[in-house]
């Protein structure tokens, strides 16, 4: 969405390693850095996320438990960090108005034609086709990246050790012989870095890559950040499980 809208300087807050996007964004709209996974840090997320996606400050009050007047202020201390992306908004409506589809940088297309119709006859669209169509180049672009790596990964040399078992829109789940771990997360790692252009609304082409991160485990409700281990082990794999207490937390969030 930053690389759509143009936002440059959301654009370097994201590429920055060294700082939280989380915590950029809640002092730029509540003025100080909270505490993490503190309500204030909570709040800041539930707002930036829903201001992306143009919900109205009286949506925003309900979904957080605060004030019309303080859910309007925290949208608009939002918009004042990055203009860009209510500029955004409105050429995704009249890209609507005038076309009647918005097309993936990987090239898919939707067509609005609810959408367009409510706008030639009533001048406006209703909320649910508007959440459709802002939502929907941001959230259809992060698949088409996943799986242009599945297909990657499948044609690769490591491809015929690989059983593929789920796409989960932003990842996907795979098995692979333990002994095998170090070379199939290298190729994964490789065929997932899908570098693409996007052109924003003012016509400016970037390269976007997104960055890939690898979990391994013998249990998908459990899987470890993969460090270059060349073989994975069951052992090792349950000593962490112990150390981290994992199988605990497994079981707290159980019904």
């Amino acid at each position: 969405m930053a690389y759509l809208a143009g936002s440059q300087k959301l654009i370097e807050l994201f590429n920055d390693s060294t700082k939280s996007i989380h915590m950029e964004n809640a002092m730029a709209i509540l003025g100080y850095y909270p505490k993490k996974d503190s309500n204030d840090y909570v709040l800041a997320k539930k707002c930036v996320h829903a201001a992306n996606y143009k919900i109205s400050e009286r949506f925003l009050s309900t979904i957080a438990s605060i004030p019309v007047s303080k859910a309007g202020a925290l949208l608009k201390a939002y918009f004042l960090q990055y203009p860009e992306i209510p500029a955004w908004h409105d050429w995704t409506l009249k890209q609507i108005g005038e076309v009647g589809e918005l097309k993936t940088p990987f090239g898919r297309k939707r067509l609005f034609a609810k959408a367009r119709a409510e706008l030639l006859i009533l001048s406006k669209v209703s909320p649910n086709s508007w959440k459709d169509a802002i939502a929907y180049v941001p959230q259809a672009t992060v698949p088409d990246v996943t799986n242009h790596g599945m297909v990657n990964l499948w044609k690769s040399p490591v491809g015929t050790s690989i059983r593929f078992h789920q796409q989960g829109h932003d990842s996907f789940l795979c098995s692979a012989p333990s002994e095998e771990l170090g070379e199939v997360a290298r190729t994964l790692k490789e065929c997932l870095t899908v570098p693409f252009e996007i052109t924003d609304i003012t016509g400016y082409t970037r390269t976007l890559t997104i960055p890939v991160d690898l979990a391994f485990g013998f249990s998908w409700g459990a899987t470890k950040g993969w460090k270059g281990e060349e073989r994975a082990d069951r052992a090792e794999w349950e000593a962490w499980l112990a150390e981290k207490k994992v199988i605990e937390d497994l079981k707290g969030n159980l019904l």
